[in-house]
């Protein structure tokens, strides 16, 4: 009681970061001609290029400093110092590199807008250095040999951001009822899985709610154990994360809200986008709702996760048919719908654009200019905000309908509270009695007697308890009178009859297991009810195999458990004024009664005494 709920609020939150933190898988994008990724990479080898050019060129530059230096060391100064030849050397004596480098990062952290916008040249090449000051020169160089580092570092991320720009659109057969007509092949052949899917799980919860009665209509267990209530919070966590149909159709809704989608750029499908979204919905909630009640009314562990898986198979149809297809088992018209290229663009208001195709996926925000990495749903808007919530919700709701019934069945809400037993024409002769001043002595034990109505009590190792009440108006014994019970014995797997004052052996010392008096078949249900089709074994000194007890349900809950002779009202019966009982069985008894000769005695009311009725021999 007290691990499934921490166990359930941890795994939960666990489930919220991970999924709120986990990255959408992008494939490496398609060559599909000319684009920006293209020119980008033109970009850069033009910059390469550059960058080898700026690299012969400081070399050249630092043998015309180590020249110039060794000029002025040995030659009057020149008239005219504003230009230099154009010396070409590869020698670079070792201070002068160090004093070239050290004027170099000098540059770099002093650059400014205007030095690098003047840097940049107009045609995508690198102006040739001419007649331009010693230092001025070499300030330009180091702001253009900057320039290109910082858009090499820069396109790293800049590809990354284009290979984002290709959005999957699920490989299902839910997406040809977008890319293709309605005459078509593959528009027919989804339709076909489509309806096989919905079928199939409507089939499996209207067999689910069968099960049910009018007063459990979703025909939930009496009760469970803790192994089997583990399993079954297990069971709905990884079925919700198995299911896929929601949160992708919850994906394209978004995608959708407030933009226009072109496929291939040309012809608006947001009905149809709209309309494939709401089937996948209705798969995804049909597989929700069919999980929910198969988990609940499954009482064995292994059963569970059979079922979930189950139900997940079904679920899938379209993505296997979609994958069979894709290989051409289908013909070729399928085998040309399943691997064909189809772009749907997304453009809205707002300047935003993007591709969705077979593949991969990403949206574009305006105020960045970017690419989300995660799609339109992590972005941080009014729609997406729903939209999560939503997908979030519907796991909730399905753990706390599962908290919900773990908690009635505690309470004794899917069982019996009053039934009624009848036992078996059993005798045991030199029955071990418990007298109240402690002694033990044999007496004669009619098992009929504790025949009536028993009441759940308080619980015994999990399983209800009954107790015997008294003959007259079913209520408790009093203080004197210590009543009969009915409860579930671990030892032997079985609910036992048992009576705390007789003993199954002289001394008290060899007792039966649970000092059982008669036992039920094996058994791990929580509801009695279900061993009353099965044989008991009565105690009399020895075993007495196949012993019958007859146990029925107090509790009504339509007019038949009244048997047609009254109403039934909070689970009473009340009869009508010709019959009593607790299910209205018996009629009430004659006032008076009179022979044949005499048919009245006074104004009373006169019940005859009949013969036999006997049908005639022809």
């Amino acid at each position: 009681i007290f691990i499934a709920p921490l166990a359930f609020a941890s795994l939960f939150l666990a489930i919220v970061q991970e999924i709120m933190t986990i990255k959408q898988f992008n494939p490496a994008p398609q060559y599909a001609g000319p684009s920006t990724e293209d020119d980008l990479e033109s970009l850069v080898r033009a910059l390469s290029d550059q960058a080898k050019a700026a690299d012969q060129r400081s070399t050249e530059l630092a043998g015309r400093v180590a020249l110039l230096e060794g000029q002025r060391d040995t030659s009057p100064p020149e008239t005219d110092k504003t230009t230099r030849p154009a010396l070409r050397t590869n020698v670079q004596p070792e201070s002068t590199r160090v004093a070239f480098a050290q004027r170099k990062e000098e540059s770099t952290r002093n650059i400014s807008t205007r030095s690098i916008q003047s840097a940049e040249p107009s045609n995508g090449c690198l102006n040739t250095i001419v007649g331009v000051p010693e230092d001025d020169e070499e300030e330009a160089l180091a702001d253009r040999v900057l320039l290109i580092e910082r858009r090499l570092e820069n396109y790293g991320d800049e590809k990354g951001i284009i290979d984002e720009s290709k959005y999957a659109l699920p490989e299902s057969t839910f997406s040809l009822l977008i890319t293709h007509h309605p005459l078509s092949v593959p528009f027919g052949f989804a339709v076909f899985t489509i309806a096989l899917s919905i079928t199939c799980l409507c089939l499996t919860l209207a067999s689910s709610i069968s099960d049910g009665t009018s007063g459990n209509r979703l025909g939930i267990p009496a009760g469970v154990d803790g192994t089997v209530i583990a399993a079954q919070f297990l069971g709905a966590i990884v079925g919700v994360l198995m299911e896929d149909e929601i949160p992708q159709g919850l994906q394209l809704i978004a995608n959708g809200a407030g933009h226009t989608l072109l496929l291939n750029g040309q012809k608006a499908v947001q009905k149809r986008v709209v309309i494939s979204s709401i089937f996948r919905l209705i798969v995804g909630y049909l597989f929700l709702s069919s999980l929910f009640i198969n988990i609940a009314q499954n009482s064995d562990v292994i059963q569970i996760f059979y079922d979930v898986l189950a139900l997940e198979f079904v679920e899938n149809i379209d993505d296997t048919t979609f994958a069979i297809a894709k290989r051409g088992f289908f013909g070729r018209a399928m085998l040309i719908a399943t691997n064909e290229r189809h772009d749907l663009e997304i453009s809205g208001a707002r300047g935003m654009t993007r591709s969705v195709m077979f593949g991969s996926s990403a949206s574009v925000t305006e105020a960045e200019g970017r690419l989300s990495s995660s799609g339109l749903i992590a972005s941080n808007n009014r729609v997406n905000h729903i939209v999560r919530v939503i997908y979030f919700l519907n796991a909730t709701i399905v753990l706390s309908g599962l908290g919900y019934t773990t908690v009635t069945q505690k309470n004794g809400h899917y069982r019996s509270n009053s039934i009624s037993v009848l036992f078996d024409e059993e005798i045991w002769e030199q029955a071990h009695v418990r007298l109240p001043d402690a002694t033990i002595e044999e007496r004669l034990l009619i098992y009929p007697h504790f025949n009536g109505i028993y009441k759940e009590g308080e619980t015994y190792d999990g399983y209800p308890r009954y107790i015997e009440q008294n003959k007259n108006g079913g209520q408790q014994f009093g203080s004197s009178v210590r009543g009969a019970q009915i409860r579930y014995c671990r030892e032997i797997g079985s609910w036992v009859f048992m009576h705390p004052d007789i003993l199954t052996s002289p001394d008290g010392n060899k007792e039966n297991e649970c000092s059982w008096l008669w036992r039920s078949p094996q058994t791990q249900d929580y509801d009695i009810l279900s061993t009353t089709f099965g044989a008991w074994e009565a105690w009399t000194g020895e075993v007495i195999p196949l012993a019958f007890v007859s146990i029925t349900d107090n509790e009504c809950s339509e007019r038949s458990d009244c048997n047609y002779h009254g109403y039934c009202e909070d689970s009473v019966c009340n009869c009508d004024d010709s019959h009593f009982g607790d299910s209205c069985e018996f009629e009430l008894p004659c006032p008076s009664l009179a022979t044949e000769k005499a048919h009245t005695f006074g104004t009373c009311e006169v019940c005859i005494v009949s013969f036999l009725y006997t049908r005639p021999a022809l």
